[in-house]
């Protein structure tokens, strides 16, 4: 491959261009090209494979469309040498069948990893198309030019890596028979906040006569928001919550979220993909907003034996009706909270918990300690840990 590189000249004037020969090969025969171009602005995309060692991933790079359902991927967005242009991006696909659509939300700027939905009518004939993504900025008065690949690796089983590949311009896209079943994500009604947790109902709807375990998980994993492993929906079940979790230093604004569920086979892994039935759910909006509240508290003691009040100072960062519950976690063995525990309001500016340490209590200084608050909004609780404190426990007199 010929070598190239990006330069930007520091003042006007003349300069001249050397040429050196690094395997020190060169001499006043050869013959050498150099290309002087101005770079364009051009983004790639692409469908990479996740698993190991670059096998083949129908999971993560395929576009298989069962009739009357969905199918989403993470597609890769990869800028070109000297691509300057750092806006917000739509994603159109371009060769869809008749019957099929596709779905992706704005793509912010800077995102590499963004997700593409595609959507295939009941009626959608069962046939391939050879499709391409193709991305175009927001701001219209930029010039992009888009190019879509996919690199096969010649190599279908984990271990090693291949010695050739093939790069394809334009992906695959199939439309399947039917799947067994649909999956659906309820739209949060509420916001995730940072530092807290927040359950999503996840339901599936069986076709007659499929009553086997559906697998479900987030592929697509937006930064600072955590998800759960895989989880199963077991035969003659239909519902099961997702829990996410969002970091204290998330993004505030909002995401898509979606989930993809498969069948279930003992004699296939389903990280790979080959072998089961996959569907996804349409793709929803969660957002992100700053916590309820802050707690804060002074460092504390506590003798063996004794009772105390444990204060912690109230930072109100956006309002809620209603009571809130409050419990102290992280607490050592032997020491634990008496009840009735405290209920927080808008208005309240400390909270006390009454903590006694027992004689077996472990001795020493305990840090970490934080609170978890519980704030009920719309019909959906909304759980939130905050707070970083520190307690010691001292021999008793």
């Amino acid at each position: 491959m010929d070598p190239s590189v990006i330069w930007e000249p520091t003042a006007d004037g003349d300069y001249l261009l050397e040429i050196e020969d690094t395997s020190n090969s060169g001499g006043p025969t050869g013959i050498y090209r150099v290309e002087i171009v101005s770079p364009k602005n051009v983004i790639h995309t692409a469908l990479v494979s996740r698993a190991n060692d670059w096998m083949e991933c129908p999971r993560t790079s395929s576009l298989a469309v069962p009739q009357g359902n969905r199918w989403t991927v993470n597609v890769s967005i990869l800028p070109g040498q000297g691509n300057t242009y750092r806006g917000e991006l739509n994603i159109i696909a371009n060769g869809l069948p008749a019957g099929v659509r596709s779905v992706s939300p704005r793509v912010p700027s800077g995102a590499k990893l963004w997700p593409v939905q595609f959507v295939a009518d009941q009626s959608a004939s069962l046939k391939g198309a050879l499709v391409t993504l193709e991305v175009v900025p927001i701001d219209s008065s930029h010039r992009l030019k888009s190019r879509s690949q996919q690199n096969i690796p010649f190599i279908n089983h984990p271990g090693g890596d291949a010695w050739r590949t093939v790069r394809l311009n334009r992906f695959v896209l199939g439309v399947t028979e039917p799947a067994p079943f649909t999956i659906d994500v309820t739209p949060p009604s509420v916001p995730l906040v940072r530092g807290g947790e927040l359950a999503i109902l996840v339901k599936v709807t069986r076709r007659e006569g499929f009553n086997q375990p559906v697998q479900f998980r987030c592929d697509w994993r937006p930064p600072g928001i955590g998800f759960p492993p895989t989880q199963v929906i077991p035969s003659g079940q239909n519902e099961a919550f997702l829990r996410i979790s969002a970091q204290e230093r998330a993004p505030l604004g909002i995401l898509p979220i979606v989930v993809v569920a498969s069948t279930v086979r003992e004699d296939f892994n389903d990280y790979v993909g080959t072998g089961h039935v996959r569907v996804s759910s349409a793709i929803v909006n969660l957002t992100i907003a700053e916590p309820y509240v802050e707690l804060t508290s002074q460092p504390e003691s506590i003798r063996r034996g004794q009772r105390k009040q444990f204060v912690w100072t109230v930072r109100h960062k956006r309002p809620f009706e209603g009571e809130a519950r409050v419990k102290l976690i992280g607490l050592p063995k032997g020491v634990h909270l008496i009840n009735p525990l405290p209920l927080l309001t808008k208005h309240l500016k400390e909270i006390s918990f009454q903590v006694e340490a027992t004689n077996e209590a472990l001795l020493g200084r305990v840090a970490g300690l934080s609170c978890e608050v519980v704030v009920e909004t719309e019909g959906q609780e909304i759980l939130q840990r905050t707070g970083s404190g520190t307690l010691r426990i001292d021999p008793k007199l």
